[in-house]
Order: C-alpha cells, then sequence, then structure tokens
C-alpha cells in the first residue's frame, strides 16, 4: 500500500497567531450549544480508537499552514520520512 499525505488547509482565513478557539466555532457553528453537540458526537468516535479528546483544553484555533508545509516537505523527503 502506498501513502500519500495531501496536506489541506481547513479555514486559510485564520492569523499566523491563531483565533481565540471559542469565538472562531461559534462564530462558524453559530452557538455554544452547538459546539457541544457536535463534540458530543465526535468523543465517543475518539474514545472507541483510544483517542480522549480535550476540546476545552484547547484555547486557540490555529492557523496550520507551517504543519502543512511540513507534511508536504515529509513526503518530498520519501515514505521514510513522511511515515514516521
Amino acid at each position: 500500500v502506498h501513502i500519500r499525505w495531501r496536506p489541506f488547509q481547513l479555514d486559510p482565513t485564520i492569523p499566523p497567531e491563531g483565533k481565540d478557539r471559542r469565538e472562531y466555532l461559534v462564530a462558524k457553528f453559530g452557538s455554544d450549544e452547538r459546539i457541544r453537540e457536535i463534540h458530543a458526537r465526535i468523543e465517543p468516535l475518539g474514545e472507541a480508537e483510544g483517542i480522549n479528546f480535550a476540546f476545552a483544553a484547547i484555547k486557540v484555533a490555529p492557523n496550520t499552514l507551517d504543519a502543512h508545509r511540513v507534511i508536504r516537505w515529509a513526503g518530498a523527503a520519501g515514505e521514510v520520512v513522511q511515515n514516521r
């Protein structure tokens, strides 16, 4: 199986310093209640895979451009680096 990672920035409008996470999510989804509903759907899916999401601990919605650059660099460096 050949895996090719493809970076995709979900929101390129986030500034380099990021945005307040709660404000960002309320603007995107409409309300704190809607955010809680979304998290409530995602959390059990993560738990089933051994992932404990700590959404309350996330204070900043980050700009992920540098992370995408790393993915691209790793892909260019080959599968040994990419799949570490």
